[in-house]
């Protein structure tokens, strides 16, 4: 027996300038949802309305997409490289906090 979850809706948020030159602001306009974003410099996010939060919200600027994401475990250069720059973004990968 096993867990079936229910089919997740899909909505693209767009982009326009936040009310700070450093921040971006992303709007749902299907729910509603707005969430503030600063890069630099260190990562902040505020959600300023929640919309559903049931939804995946996606989107993308400068041609970059984000859609679907899968992990794979990789050995090696690859997963060294990658976890440095994580470190470097105060992001502990082995932190079981994290």
């Amino acid at each position: 027996m096993g867990f079936d979850p229910l089919p997740q809706a899909r909505h693209e948020m767009t982009l326009r300038p936040g009310p700070e030159a450093d921040t971006e602001q992303w709007d749902c306009p299907v729910c509603g949802r707005v969430m503030l974003v600063r890069w630099a410099p260190d990562f902040e996010y505020d959600i300023l309305r929640v919309g559903d939060e049931r939804a995946i919200h996606a989107g993308g600027k400068g041609g970059a997409r984000i859609g679907s994401v899968d992990l794979a475990a990789r050995n090696g250069e690859p997963e060294r490289a990658t976890r440095e720059w994580l470190a470097e973004q105060g992001i502990a990968w082995d932190d079981p906090a994290a």
